[in-house]
């Protein structure tokens, strides 16, 4: 019936859907007096090296920087197997490779993918219970991988010092620290006029809810070659899913957003999105639109922190800030998918705020939970004098640990590498950012050597010298 009586497909038609994709194109780019959030910062000589093509001793590079016991993807085969029989299989290896980094094409086949939920809590019940895992060949593990080792020098160029994620020379307790500090000017500041507010914001399937136009956007805007853009492209958009339910794949999905977790590209393109919400956190400071919190007179103004998907945003409690903050959070929302959860976000007030303000905040922002008492990477947001009640935990989690392992039989090697792989490095993270009182220290130290001659925490063994 179309065919015989209905409008002929001309070009016109191709023009105005043409038209229209255009129209409806979204960017935050620019705000509404055409001040740019991201500038192009990659120059020709890096757009030369991003675009050229791999050559055999890239390629092994990048084989044998996949772990070998990487859990395998639908072709079976973990990276080990290739590393094992490089000598074997290299020359198929190689050819295949250069021909996507050739013609810019990738087989689908190469992009299948397996996707194992992991549990995120004891007993889960619902979908947001599980945590998405990618299982990807290993094919397409060294195409990302060489992209990966060709961006990762330039990023320190390119990522604003708000980012400590993934980036060469930034540490994550650099972002444990200066909030720290900055919560802890809030929790003694006495000034009532000019109160200041820190937002702590979680993003709700922060991977999976990113939309593939908005990557594109963003590495035009960057100022990447476009060959570079449509390897990235066809990394993101030729993925096809299926799920390992109880050990059997099932199902098969086609998405149209979204990146992997597993993909050892992912987080570099997530942080280079992220850097639009960080560029119009910067352009609104500037302009004096949204201050950030100064410390003391020598310190810089802190305005936001990221750690990935972390966001911390400090600025004045007051109408003003609100209106400006709520409406950069919904403008990066719209373009790149993300979506704020309000439940787990939270704000923490300075200590003299107006309780009538602090509602008026919480409405404005939709955010109910009040901060300060909580977790910032894993880490307490403040502490007070006590720190030793604070930090008990990590002697219980020890001591829980342990007690895991007390019914199994373990060699004295075995317990020896338990204690040194898993126990002893469960207090490491906090001890690079905070110092632990020496008493918190020497419970932690008789667990350890509790465990190493019995397991069991309510009997003692003596240690013979012979």
């Amino acid at each position: 019936m179309w065919l015989a009586l209905g409008d002929k497909n001309t070009s016109y038609f191709h023009a105005v859907t043409k038209g229209r994709k255009a129209i409806n194109k979204f960017s935050v780019m620019e705000d509404e007096d055409q001040n740019v959030a991201l500038k192009p910062c990659i120059s020709d000589d890096v757009n030369s090296h991003l675009t050229s093509i791999p050559t055999p001793d890239e390629i092994k590079q990048a084989c044998f920087a996949i772990h070998p016991d990487k859990a395998p993807g639908p072709d079976g085969f973990s990276a080990g197997f290739f590393q094992a029989n490089w000598d074997t299989v290299s020359s198929k290896i190689i050819t295949e490779i250069q021909s996507f980094f050739t013609t810019g094409i990738l087989p689908k086949n190469i992009n299948a993918t397996h996707v194992r939920l992991i549990p995120k809590v004891t007993s889960p019940k619902k979908v947001a219970d599980y945590r998405p895992i990618a299982l990807c060949n290993v094919y397409f593990k060294m195409i990302s991988k060489i992209l990966t080792l060709r961006l990762q020098p330039v990023l320190n160029g390119m990522i604003s010092e708000n980012q400590s994620a993934f980036v060469p020379q930034r540490a994550i307790s650099d972002n444990v620290l200066i909030t720290h500090e900055t919560l802890h000017y809030l929790k003694t500041s006495k000034a009532k006029k000019q109160v200041y507010m820190a937002v702590k914001s979680d993003m709700t399937k922060a991977y999976d809810r990113i939309e593939w136009e908005f990557v594109r956007l963003v590495l035009e805007r960057l100022g990447f070659h476009p060959k570079w853009i449509q390897w990235v492209m066809q990394c993101l958009t030729t993925v096809s899913y299926t799920y390992l339910i109880n050990g059997s794949a099932q199902g098969a999905v086609t998405p149209t957003r979204g990146i992997r977790q597993g993909d050892p590209l992912s987080p570099y393109i997530f942080i280079l999105c992220s850097e639009v919400l960080s560029g119009l956190c910067n352009r609104a400071q500037v302009e004096g639109r949204l201050p950030g919190i100064r410390v003391s007179k020598r310190s810089p103004i802190v305005n936001h922190l990221l750690f990935a998907d972390d966001t911390m945003i400090f600025c004045k409690a007051d109408p003003k800030s609100c209106k400006e903050l709520l409406s950069i959070l919904r403008k990066y929302e719209e373009a790149s998918g993300q979506k704020i959860n309000r439940q787990k976000s939270a704000i923490t007030f300075s200590s003299k705020t107006d309780q009538a303000v602090r509602q008026q905040v919480k409405n404005a922002l939709e955010i109910q939970q009040e901060g300060g008492n909580g977790k910032y990477l894993g880490l307490p947001e403040h502490f007070g004098r006590r720190k030793k009640d604070l930090f008990s935990q990590i002697v219980d989690r020890v001591k829980q640990k342990a007690q895991s392992w007390s019914t199994r039989r373990l060699s004295p090697a075995g317990k020896l590498t338990m204690l040194k792989s898993v126990l002893a490095a469960m207090p490491t993270y906090t001890m690079t950012c905070f110092k632990f009182p020496v008493s918190l220290t020497k419970r932690i130290q008789s667990a350890l050597t509790r465990f190493w001659w019995d397991g069991n925490d309510e009997t003692k063994k003596m240690c013979w010298i012979s």
